[in-house]
């Protein structure tokens, strides 16, 4: 009798490691999860988002370009888009007044 009450306490840290073992396969396997999730493609939602998000950014950054420059863009003959100086602006008033004017 006395020999098997040793018994089951030796198998008790035995037990208690299987726990930690268990607890250690538990959390691998959590990770995997969690790396596997980060893998996955972009869903819709978080495409349009972006897409949306760029789009809008991109919108804003014009309008300030064009308040900012007052809007003193022209298209020159080569169709690359110009900003006038003062001197030119005076000049394209006049001569836009003159050829209205005839």
């Amino acid at each position: 009798m006395p020999s098997s009450a040793p018994s089951p306490a030796r198998k008790a840290p035995a037990s208690g490691s299987g726990k930690s073992r268990d607890f250690s396969s538990r959390h691998s396997s959590a990770s995997a999860n969690h790396r596997r999730q980060r893998r996955q493609p972009t869903t819709c939602r978080q495409f349009i988002f972006s897409f949306s998000f760029w789009i809008a950014l991109l919108t804003v950054l014009f309008v300030i370009s064009l308040v900012w420059t007052q809007g003193k863009y022209v298209v020159s003959h080569d169709n690359t888009a110009v900003l006038l100086s003062q001197q030119q602006e005076e000049w394209m008033k006049n001569y836009t007044t003159s050829v209205i004017g005839k």
